[in-house]
C-alpha cells in the first residue's frame, strides 16, 4: 500500500471515474510506487479525503 495524490476533487468524483485509469501525480522522488496491479491508498491535494483503490491492469476496479 502506497499513499499517492490523486488528481480528483472528492471521493465521488474518483467513484465516477472506475473502469479508467487513475490519474495520480507519483509523490516519492526514489522510486514509483504506483502498482498496475493492487491496492493503493490516495488522497487528494487538500486532503480532504482519503480512498483505497483496487487497480488491475491499469483500471480502477474499486474505490472505499
Amino acid at each position: 500500500m502506497t499513499i499517492q495524490l490523486i488528481n480528483y476533487k472528492t471521493k465521488k468524483d474518483l467513484k465516477n471515474n472506475i473502469g479508467q485509469e487513475l490519474n495520480y501525480k507519483e509523490t516519492n522522488i526514489f522510486k514509483n510506487e504506483y502498482k498496475e496491479n493492487g491496492t493503493v491508498i490516495g488522497c487528494n491535494f487538500d486532503r480532504s479525503f482519503f480512498a483505497k483503490i483496487t487497480i488491475e491492469n491499469n483500471i480502477i476496479k474499486k474505490v472505499s
